[in-house]
């Protein structure tokens, strides 16, 4: 099924707007797992969340990588895939689509109330997991090899 959108459905009437980051290693993106009580429990994410009152995409998605594993990534490293929308008859919602190139691998340090497990995977082996709707296509827009 296909979520991501690059216009609007109508109608559309978005509850917020998210940003994610594919945080990228040695070809390796990083990958959460959520924990088993939270929405989505036991699927795996890129890092990410919602945006706050008066954030901008980029400054939500650096603040929201550190508060989920620890990372800081500078604003101005970030490159942008694009703004899609999402519609998953059940919530409507923006989503922007951030990456950012690491030298090293970084530590992590969970934040076990929200994600209970992190790996470092190639994108083409991350579709293997059950992954949170949309994440492949997240991983589409980023990588045109994997794309379906």
């Amino acid at each position: 099924m296909h979520y991501l959108s690059s216009t609007p459905p109508i109608p559309f009437f978005p509850e917020m707007e998210v940003a994610i980051c594919l945080c990228e290693c040695k070809n390796k993106n990083l990958f959460l797992r959520r924990h088993p009580q939270k929405p989505y429990g036991g699927e795996w994410a890129a890092p990410g969340g919602k945006i706050e009152k008066g954030e901008t995409p980029g400054k939500a998605v650096v603040r929201e990588v550190f508060e989920e594993t620890g990372i800081v990534i500078p604003e101005e490293q970030l490159i942008s895939h694009g703004k899609y929308y999402i519609d998953t008859k059940e919530v409507q919602f923006i989503m922007y689509i951030f990456q950012a190139k690491l030298e090293e691998f970084p530590e992590i340090d969970l934040r076990l109330e929200e994600h209970i497990e992190f790996r470092w995977l190639p994108p083409a082996e991350a579709l293997s997991l059950p992954l949170m709707f949309g994440a492949d296509e997240c991983l589409g827009k980023v990588y045109e090899t994997i794309r379906k």
